[in-house]
């Protein structure tokens, strides 16, 4: 017995040796320049727009028109040169891309000379922007991206006002980009700007752009400041009929592998505030589609956005009530309403007391204490737990001795060799994939299977894969 006892333990040791010689994870510090997945419409519970800025035809640095086209095909919206900027292939891109596509064609108000000082700017002729509209139109795109609409471009409500018409008479929706939301929607009297207050000719469809949306450069721009701005922004939308996108920016000292909570965050947010359309992309890198997919539901809005106390916001959706901290780093906690959706961290710890009051029925509760005490976790005080279905401060300590244990989404090799350690590994695997609830639950809750079933399980598992092993030679 005692052999047989001996040999499992030795190829428990020889497969986890096995599982980090050849796991597939990525060895730390690897290149990170290799394309990610991009969005697809299917997959996202807001639209994305996509910004194409350089040539639309060599994406990923991949000059063919077909990769192009494959990978942008999925799209409903895309923001490009506009036509007549457009080389041979370019255009064989967006005229595939056109029957379900949305296109919108790039044109600038502002000075043409942005870079120079402001002395020197030379400011768009409308003419040649109303030429660029026209080859728009007749391209039968769906319609044109006006950047550096706002004021501080020295632009005026008059010369907005007269290119939106113009685009609107072509049939044209309008996407305008400006700083400051007051430079496109409001109609305040600017002595240089808008001298007799003058109203937007924007109309309900037309889209406006915040661009980099909550970061960008090396820092983030989500502190209370920026969420007055972009609930102005959604007070305009709900009077005015304009549609609201966002585009965030990858920070310049993070790589694409270290973006996952930056555009969870950007993504979620964009939802809370009830906008249209989202991206996120790479300032100087818009024509490589490095984008994580954050594949999370929160359901319909019932509640956008809005201010709670201090940097604090709540949003309440269909399946969570997600807290906002408007910091200087910001970071977010979402809290499901249905049992098989996970908890949403980002830069945020877990609260105590969330495990006391949303984890667990009293039933659950009950046991959990009782596998607790089975699997020898205390209270701080090394008293076993008063099994009551009353998860209590004792009950909460032991549990998070388990979570810590364990680490909880990853078996780690350097956990407590506890029987429930052992049990992590064969009933998890080494990737952990289950929900943060559903892995309390699996692990406690009575309806799951019984220690001994586990432990047999167990033993199948190092049999076969010891098996495989030796069939090597």
């Amino acid at each position: 017995m005692l052999q047989k006892v001996i040999r499992n333990i030795v190829l428990l040791f020889v497969i986890l040796f096995l599982s980090v010689l050849f796991s597939d994870t990525p060895v730390f510090g690897e290149s990170d320049s290799y394309p990610k997945p991009s969005f697809t419409s299917k997959d996202l519970r807001i639209s994305p727009f996509a910004f194409v800025y350089g040539d639309i035809a060599n994406l990923d640095n991949v000059e063919d028109p077909y990769y192009a086209i494959d990978k942008l095909q999925d799209l409903p919206y895309i923001v490009c040169a506009e036509p007549g900027e457009l080389s041979k292939d370019s255009k064989l891109v967006t005229d595939k891309l056109k029957p379900n596509t949305k296109l919108f064609g790039y044109v600038n108000l502002g000075p043409n000379n942005p870079e120079d000082s402001r002395q020197n700017w030379q400011i768009a002729n409308l003419d040649a922007v109303k030429a660029e509209i026209d080859n728009i139109a007749e391209s039968e795109w769906y319609g044109v991206f006006i950047d550096q609409f706002g004021y501080d471009f020295q632009e005026t409500r008059d010369r907005q006002n007269e290119i939106v018409d113009y685009a609107h008479q072509k049939a044209l929706r309008c996407f305008v980009n400006a700083w400051f939301p007051d430079d496109v929607m409001g109609s305040g009297i600017r002595p240089h700007n808008n001298p007799q207050g003058k109203p937007t000719h924007l109309q309900a469809g037309d889209y406006y752009l915040i661009e980099s949306f909550l970061m960008s450069g090396s820092s983030y721009r989500g502190d209370l400041s920026y969420l007055d701005k972009f609930l102005k922004v959604k007070a305009y939308q709900d009077t005015l009929g304009i549609n609201t996108v966002v585009l965030s920016y990858k920070r310049d000292n993070t790589s694409w592998t270290d973006t996952s909570d930056d555009i969870t965050l950007s993504y979620i947010l964009a939802q809370c505030l009830g906008y249209e359309g989202w991206w996120f992309g790479g300032l100087y890198g818009s024509t490589y589609f490095n984008h994580l997919n954050p594949l999370y539901d929160i359901g319909k809005v019932l509640q956008p956005l809005h201010h709670i106390s201090e940097t604090l916001y709540r949003t309440e959706t269909e399946y969570y009530t997600i807290e906002y901290y408007a910091d200087e780093v910001p970071h977010m906690i979402a809290f499901p309403k249905r049992l098989e959706d996970p908890i949403i961290t980002i830069r945020h710890s877990i609260p105590d007391d969330y495990i006391d009051t949303n984890l667990f029925t009293f039933e659950e509760a009950l046991a959990t204490q009782k596998r607790l005490n089975d699997y020898g976790f205390t209270d701080v005080d090394k008293k076993i737990l008063k099994e009551d279905g009353i998860f209590s401060n004792s009950s909460r300590s032991a549990l998070n001795q388990f979570i810590q244990a364990n680490s909880f989404v990853y078996y780690s090799t350097q956990a407590k060799d506890t029987l429930s350690g052992i049990e992590a590994i064969n009933v998890l695997g080494e990737t952990g994939e289950l929900s943060f609830m559903n892995k309390t639950k699996f692990f406690f809750a009575s309806k799951f299977k019984d220690l001994e079933e586990t432990i047999d399980i167990m033993k199948d598992n190092l049999r076969n894969k010891a098996q495989e092993f030796f069939s090597l030679f």
